[in-house]
């Protein structure tokens, strides 16, 4: 995963966390304010840090969907590349794929 990728995810995270703090913060002073009207107003801005946090969670769990995608198709090409394109000393040149099933199409460097 690149460090930009990394970023946006420690970005979106930190963001996400923020908004639901924000959101347990104003709660927390809504139960306890004396004043109904400054009550109401804590209230309210509670629901509209949820909102945020919403809004972050969904966009934190996208990248982190994406980020494990990318992870998963390099994971994937790499075992391809090593198994049927890059030549292995223990196989006398031949790729894994070659010495295993025979195939004598040497791929190496392709």
């Amino acid at each position: 995963m690149t460090a930009d990728k990394t970023d946006s995810i420690e970005r979106y995270r930190a963001n996400l966390q923020g908004e639901v703090d924000g959101a347990a913060l104003y709660k927390t002073l809504a139960q306890t304010e004396q004043d109904p009207h400054l009550a109401e107003v804590y209230r309210r801005l509670a629901a509209v840090e949820e909102a945020h946090a919403e809004f972050w969670r969904k966009q934190f769990f996208h990248q982190l969907r994406l980020s494990m995608r990318h992870n998963r198709s390099s994971i994937v090409r790499y075992i391809e590349f090593y198994n049927s394109r890059r030549p292995h000393r223990a196989h006398k040149g031949r790729t894994p794929d070659a010495a295993y099933f025979g195939n004598q199409d040497i791929k190496a460097g392709a």
